[in-house]
């Protein structure tokens, strides 16, 4: 009579073959989850700014982004200036931990009547850690109100900003 089964020797091998290709993957899907989480954020930022330039342009009013607390890292509001009851049109959560958002735009970005907006610059996004390829994301917004993900030009995963690498999420 045979008995069919796994000997210890084949389960421990076997054990062991998946443990090697998981610590292959788990860095590979940490890297993926932290480069969605980035995607994420840029986006709302971006929504937001188109939120609030084109609420200006239809309603002929100044339409304001004010970060939390004068922190961006607290999140931030699209709200109008003057109102009496219900300023906040949209309201975004703070980030996540692990994340970091400046800008030298200061706390507030707002948008005139035209679509114009008073204090461009930049927003630089990214994850805190030592900074790798795709942890970085680097928004320019213009004095027109238009917003736009900075490139990376020489292909090291990196943005430039005005032909300067950014090295540091502190470079801001």
């Amino acid at each position: 009579m045979r008995i069919n089964g796994f000997t210890l020797i084949e389960l421990l091998i076997t054990i062991s073959i998946a443990g090697i290709l998981t610590a292959f993957a788990i860095p590979t899907f940490s890297d993926m989850i932290r480069n969605a989480r980035l995607t994420t954020i840029t986006n709302d930022l971006i929504t937001s700014v188109n939120l609030a330039r084109s609420t200006a342009i239809s309603r002929g009013e100044t339409i304001t982004i004010k970060a939390k607390n004068d922190n961006w890292q607290e999140g931030w509001t699209v709200e109008t200036l003057n109102c009496v009851d219900n300023c906040v049109l949209k309201d975004y959560q703070a980030l996540r931990a692990g994340y970091t958002l400046r800008g030298n735009i200061g706390n507030s970005l707002s948008f005139q009547s035209n679509g114009s907006s008073e204090n461009a610059g930049n927003m630089i996004l990214c994850a805190n850690d030592e900074v790798q390829p795709y942890h970085v994301k680097l928004l320019k917004i213009n004095y027109i109100g238009r917003i736009s993900v900075a490139t990376d030009t020489n292909q090291n995963g990196i943005p430039e900003l005005d032909g300067l690498d950014i090295t540091i999420c502190n470079f801001i």
